[in-house]
């Protein structure tokens, strides 16, 4: 989820029109959309909330599109590749949030996959808090 609708492409009418986020929010739902993250890597029903103050990413989601698993710990996530077991990034968390870290060497292929080039094609993080309840 993204409050910035700038950053997706093929945006269409969503069918999901509230989520809820970790403090029992209700959001409404405006658009949904693609988020292409690298030239073979894209999310896709990326969901427009423009009442958030983050953008979110479920587990599930970013699991699936990195090839990774993610362990948590009372205060910190990590991200592993499945393939190579290796560390590819971190999160701390910060109240009911854990926010990745995007700048460490660990992250590297994780902060690859989250970089999108912005409408003046320069790189730009996609800042993100990951929700797990």
């Amino acid at each position: 989820m993204t409050f910035n609708s700038s950053q997706v492409s093929l945006i269409k009418s969503s069918l999901q029109k509230f989520v809820f986020t970790a403090n029992d929010t209700s959001n409404l739902v405006s658009w949904e959309g693609l988020l292409p993250l690298t030239d073979t890597l894209s999310l896709d029903s990326l969901l427009v909330v423009p009442s958030l103050n983050y953008n979110l990413f479920s587990v599930s989601q970013i699991t699936t599109v990195l090839f990774c698993i993610i362990i948590f710990w009372p205060n910190s996530c990590g991200f592993k590749d499945i393939q190579t077991r290796q560390m590819i990034g971190y999160g701390i968390k910060r109240e009911m949030l854990y926010y990745l870290d995007l700048v460490s060497n660990s992250s590297n292929k994780l902060c690859h996959a989250l970089t999108v080039d912005d409408s003046q094609g320069e790189k730009k993080t996609f800042d993100i808090w990951l929700w797990h309840r």
